[in-house]
């Protein structure tokens, strides 16, 4: 697996966030609005929870609001103002996964813009052109998989490991988006996408295989599932779903 990552990004140039940038505020941001230009953003979970964390924290009701009807539709034509947008839902989904991220600065506008349009307005040029740029390479190539879309997905495991939702699936294929400087295919990233398609027991999305989009390097590589546990373990995709399924029935006894 990490052999084809590797040969595929020879020669790869980043679009890297610039100095200074949080790049993992931007990495959220860039994500939400890749998966824009295929979604509407408004069914994933996180970023719901997300929006609920920060009311309950004291954030605007009327940005919440106007922020999820926004994500509710087709992204703007106007890609400035689709850029800025995904940069506050992907605080949104930061926020649920790290509830301490709400003491940084970047969430100040939730609480004190008095409307959406302020809210927005606070994003720095510099994020949204990084966050323009990026997607304008690595979007068309989610283009290239075919079939319905399912932002955010989550799986029949999902639970039973504390929570486990993807970045979407595309037809037969589970994607995640990694926005990170780095080219490297880390092993928990790997380990990651095929655990979705583990957890994915009753084959409610007939998953056939994964896919790494790497936005900042411009590049999809998409794996066939069934050849990767054969090579890992011998083994087929439903043994292997098996297999995770009695272990984690087993803990739970």
């Amino acid at each position: 697996m990490r052999a084809t990552w590797k040969a595929a990004l020879v020669g790869a140039e980043p679009s890297s966030a610039r100095a200074g940038q949080p790049a993992d505020v931007l990495g959220h941001a860039i994500s939400e609005r890749v998966v824009w230009t295929r979604s509407p953003l408004s069914s994933p979970a996180a970023p719901l929870l997300g929006a609920a964390q920060l009311l309950f924290a004291g954030a605007s009701p009327t940005v919440m609001s106007a922020l999820d009807g926004l994500a509710a539709g087709a992204a703007p034509h106007n890609t400035d103002q689709a850029a800025r947008t995904a940069v506050l839902i992907g605080l949104l989904d930061r926020a649920h996964r790290n509830s301490s991220a709400l003491a940084e600065a970047w969430y100040e506008p939730a609480f004190t813009a008095d409307s959406l349009d302020d809210a927005l307005a606070t994003v720095p040029e510099s994020w949204v052109a990084d966050v323009q740029s990026v997607t304008e390479v690595s979007a068309p190539l989610l283009a290239s998989l075919p079939g319905p879309v399912t932002p955010g997905p989550t799986f029949t495991g999902s639970l039973a490991v504390g929570g486990a939702d993807a970045d979407l699936i595309i037809g037969s294929t589970v994607v995640e988006i990694k926005a990170t400087r780095t080219a490297e295919l880390r092993l928990r990233d790997a380990q990651q996408v095929i655990g979705y398609a583990l957890l994915d027991f009753d084959d409610t999305y007939a998953l056939s295989h994964a896919a790494v989009l790497s936005a900042r390097y411009g590049k999809l590589v998409v794996w066939d599932l069934e050849d990767l546990l054969d090579q890992a373990g011998g083994v087929s995709l439903a043994q292997a779903r098996s297999h995770i399924a009695d272990a984690l029935n087993a803990v739970r006894r």
